[in-house]
């Protein structure tokens, strides 16, 4: 089992120095996947691209907000001047870094 910062995109593999820890015990991974099995839904977002009839796309956020269901139509708990930095970062052309 990895325990780590390594991020599936390619800055993490080539330029940016990553840390993690590997545990080899069986017994302790298998613990490990069956707590995040159990938990995740309660602890983290599931996203959904939804597509409507005329073809344009929305990311929604699943999840649970003091253990009861509930839809975010924009990023969980960011407020409007996050999501503007976030959009005008989206204008850098770093999509090879993506």
């Amino acid at each position: 089992m990895f325990i780590g910062s390594l991020n599936l995109d390619p800055r993490a593999i080539v330029p940016n120095t990553e840390i993690g820890v590997v545990f080899t015990s069986a017994a302790f991974a298998k613990e490990m996947g069956d707590w995040f099995d159990q938990n995740i839904d309660r602890v983290a977002f599931r996203l959904e691209l939804q597509k409507n009839d005329a073809g344009s796309e929305k990311l929604l956020w699943h999840g649970l907000v003091d253990g009861k269901p509930q839809v975010f139509d924009v990023e969980p708990y960011t407020g409007f001047w996050r999501r503007l930095g976030i959009a005008f970062m989206s204008l850098w052309p770093i999509e090879s870094q993506l």
